[in-house]
């Protein structure tokens, strides 16, 4: 279709513009902008016009109905004075070679046609080149730019994209199936088909990420004494541990019995004391009648007798408790006698 300004009807005081408008239907597809053609001429010199100019082209709702555009505080308002409500606006930069131009209306993504574009009785085009009044007459709409909403109702083989879904029962009365989530609500009779055959086994997915170590346990209860077992290999014999500390001193014997009477008959008794040797000796002529052996502090007696080859000698020796090393008695005490014999 092909709409046409004509020279005597769209004089302004500086341009004169001649305008027809192609809407494209294709059939599997209705496109939701409007291609606008035309030719302009200055008015003074009769000229092309050539350049590039800021033009506003406005789509007006000539059956006085609200519109989505003033709804939602849209400020731009019919410049005539007829107070014709505005549905859709848009100021685009129109290059104009010798005199003709042509534009794309509602395809910009952020202001396209709003749904109630073309759902009036009446819609026409007003425009505006740079800061010159409104071309008039406006272009007037027929049926053809009302196919991009009623293209896709019509052909229902299209995607359609309804709030929801609703029938009419035997009374007249809207039965909701599908609400505004896209939720099915209507009756579910019917709706469940029968169990498919259970499909292959699907591939191992990939092992996922280890997860977090949990938190411990709770302790168990401490379990029954087992069995005893049998008694383990003796190991080697240890080293020789240190001396004791000495123990205290014994309580002194009974005295023995007396003995019997000696074969040494002697006037002449002698006492004789060594100290720090081994050995100790009556005097030439002399006997041991009696002797004995002291240590020093810290030691103890380990050896104290005759000597076996003459009896004319006594020895003794000591040890220190703490390292074991032999030493001479503190000392060695003899009573000596002369024997009568």
């Amino acid at each position: 279709m092909k709409l046409f300004c004509y020279a005597g009807m769209c004089r302004q005081t500086l341009l004169m513009i001649a305008a027809f408008m192609v809407t494209s239907l294709a059939f599997a597809q209705v496109p939701q902008a409007i291609q606008l053609s035309g030719a302009a001429t200055l008015k003074a010199s009769d000229q092309p016009l050539s350049g590039t100019e800021q033009v506003r082209f406005t789509l007006y709702a000539t059956d006085q109905t609200s519109t989505i555009y003033s709804e939602n505080g849209g400020t731009y308002v019919d410049p005539s004075g007829s107070a014709m409500p505005v549905v859709w606006t848009e100021v685009q930069a129109v290059e104009f070679v010798n005199g003709g131009y042509s534009v794309e209306l509602g395809s910009a993504e952020n202001n396209p046609f709003p749904a109630d574009a073309f759902t009036g009785s009446g819609r026409v085009i007003g425009i505006q080149i740079g800061s010159d009044s409104e071309l008039t007459p406006r272009l007037t709409l027929n049926s053809v730019p009302f196919a991009l909403r009623s293209a896709v109702s019509d052909n229902v083989d299209g995607n359609i994209t309804p709030r929801s879904v609703s029938i009419k029962d035997e009374n007249g009365n809207d039965i909701p199936v599908i609400n505004a989530l896209g939720e099915w609500v209507g009756d579910s009779a019917g709706l469940k088909g029968d169990t498919g055959a259970t499909g292959p086994q699907g591939e191992p997915g990939i092992q996922g990420v280890q997860g977090l170590r949990g938190p411990r346990g709770i302790r168990g209860f401490r379990g029954y004494a087992g069995d005893k077992g049998d008694p383990g290999a003796a190991g080697p014999k240890g080293d020789k541990g240190d001396p004791g500390i000495p123990g205290p001193e014994g309580v002194p014997g009974v005295p023995g019995p007396q003995g019997p009477a000696g074969v040494v008959s002697s006037s002449l008794l002698s006492r004789k004391s060594c100290t720090g040797v081994y050995s100790c000796s009556c005097e030439a002529g002399k006997i041991i009648l009696t002797a004995g052996a002291r240590c020093a502090k810290n030691q103890y007696l380990y050896h104290s007798g005759p000597d076996a080859a003459d009896f004319a000698s006594w020895n003794a020796r000591c040890e220190i408790f703490s390292n074991g090393q032999d030493v001479a008695p503190a000392e060695i005490y003899l009573t000596c006698a002369t024997d009568n014999n």
